[in-house]
């Protein structure tokens, strides 16, 4: 009893063995140098950005929020890797700052780490692409004068840099419909 096969038995040989090619060097053979990949490149570091100050007042133009309290967007380019330090303060009304990601997802909030009424948030970034600052109040129906400053974060000397911060008046800045 015989069993079908794929090879023709007979006085035809297929010929496999010119194809076997060893997969070590032989003897007599010059063996290739190995290629070797240049290094990988450190991982990037995050370019330092400029600390900005904003000056600015929430009223009754602005955004109204579902709890009744008033909200302005600041926006900031951020990178992977960056630390960030913002504060909010205000004489006029109870300071209350959220941060969302350029995906739309809350990296942090913050009410009164700032010392009485202040807001102060530390964050470290994921991502890179647009931020918001949500400048608000932690009670509806508050309104009046602040100031937003964002800093780098992680150096000793992030206190100092805030003191040094370029101004720019912010009057009533247009929101997008969402944040």
């Amino acid at each position: 009893m015989f069993k079908k096969s794929l090879f023709k038995v007979g006085p035809t040989v297929c010929a496999i063995a010119p194809l076997l090619i060893p997969l070590w060097p032989q003897p007599g053979f010059a063996a290739e140098a190995e290629t070797v990949a240049p290094p990988l490149p450190a991982l990037a570091q995050p370019t330092p950005f400029e600390p900005v100050t904003i000056v600015g007042e929430l009223t009754a133009r602005d955004r109204r929020l579902p709890d009744g309290s008033y909200a302005q967007i600041q926006t900031f380019e951020g990178q992977a890797g960056q630390q960030v330090l913002i504060n909010l303060l205000s004489n006029e009304f109870d300071a209350f700052v959220l941060l969302i990601g350029p995906n739309n997802t809350l990296v942090g909030q913050d009410d009164n780490s700032g010392g009485g009424t202040q807001a102060r948030l530390r964050a470290l970034l994921t991502a890179v692409g647009v931020y918001k600052v949500v400048v608000n109040t932690a009670n509806p129906d508050e309104f009046g004068h602040y100031t937003l400053t964002i800093t780098p974060d992680g150096s000793a000397d992030s206190e100092v840099a805030q003191s040094e911060a370029a101004l720019i008046a912010i009057k009533g800045p247009s929101l997008p419909t969402s944040l």
